[in-house]
């Protein structure tokens, strides 16, 4: 019986190896500060990344319309966030008890 556990445990793991993590250069197109974000194009593909994430938690950055940003999907899910971006035009900070902000 344990030979057939790591043998499923293995099984898995070599599963989770085949999906890569996906990333692609998009020109941003809008950015919603209030929801934390934006809409870019993908420069390869054409196609338009909705609802990206401009952070993952406590830190977020807000992007320059126009310029480029490289997001990142983890596996294959329609949901991206962004990875990093030419210019920004905010920077935030949140924890529970209070919010750092950088602007220009």
């Amino acid at each position: 019986m344990e030979k057939l556990k790591e043998f499923k445990t293995l099984l898995q793991k070599k599963a989770k190896d085949q999906v890569p993590i996906q990333t692609e250069w998009i020109a941003v197109k809008s950015v919603n500060w209030e929801e934390k974000t934006m809409v870019g194009t993908g420069l390869e593909n054409g196609l338009d990344y909705e609802d990206v994430l401009l952070g993952l938690g406590s830190f977020y950055r807000k992007p320059k319309v126009g310029t480029m940003a490289i997001i990142g999907t983890i596996n294959n899910s329609a949901a991206a966030f962004m990875i990093d971006c030419e210019e920004t035009e905010e920077l935030a900070w949140k924890n529970e008890e209070s919010e750092y902000r950088i602007t220009p």
